[in-house]
């Protein structure tokens, strides 16, 4: 199966609602961006998006609601790769 192919399904997967919960850990790190578009995240799910997913999760749970500037520096911190609160902000509008 292709790399776009194997995107595909992950991402996939990570979008179906009927996802296990267990399964969640398994696809942070390979399709992080669609799992922060989940609608039923727990505050768990969300700090581990934070936490490994990157700048660009980050930035997407901003726009939804489900993370707040206020939140961000201490993400920042945990995350290196993750962009200071102020651009989180900028990008999240």
């Amino acid at each position: 199966m292709s790399v776009d192919r194997n995107a595909t399904v992950l991402g996939g997967l990570a979008r179906n609602p009927a996802l296990p919960p267990d399964l969640f850990d398994a696809l942070l790190a390979t399709a992080a961006e669609e799992l922060a578009e989940r609608a039923d995240l727990t505050a768990g799910q969300v700090r581990a998006l934070v936490a490994r997913g990157g700048a660009g999760p980050a930035i997407r749970l901003v726009r939804r609601g489900l993370l707040h500037r206020e939140n961000v520096a201490g993400a920042a911190a945990a995350n290196p790769g993750l962009p200071r609160p102020a651009m989180v902000a900028y990008l999240a509008r």
